[in-house]
């Protein structure tokens, strides 16, 4: 699913986008550090187009492997990162 198939033409104030730690760090992890993942960061939509709230960039594409709303109305999602040993 994309981040797009999740919005209508309602605006969402804020939406945040976190990633699932990588699965190297799974053995450190407790179970509610895997599920709650890695805060991403912020945006909203206007009920047009994805606006950052913290100066990063988001995409309507944005493959999504889990969502919840808020009784607020806002938005989280997690994505799967490509991590890179360095």
């Amino acid at each position: 699913m994309k981040l797009k198939d999740l919005l209508s033409d309602t605006p969402v104030p804020v939406i945040m986008e976190r990633t699932f730690y990588p699965e190297s760090l799974n053995l450190d992890l407790s179970e509610k550090e895997i599920m709650d993942g890695m805060l991403f960061g912020y945006c909203s939509w206007d009920g047009k187009e994805l606006k950052s709230l913290d100066g990063d960039n988001y995409s309507l594409d944005e493959d999504i492997e889990r969502f919840e709303w808020d009784e607020d109305g806002s938005l989280t999602y997690w994505t799967r990162s490509e991590w890179t040993g360095g």
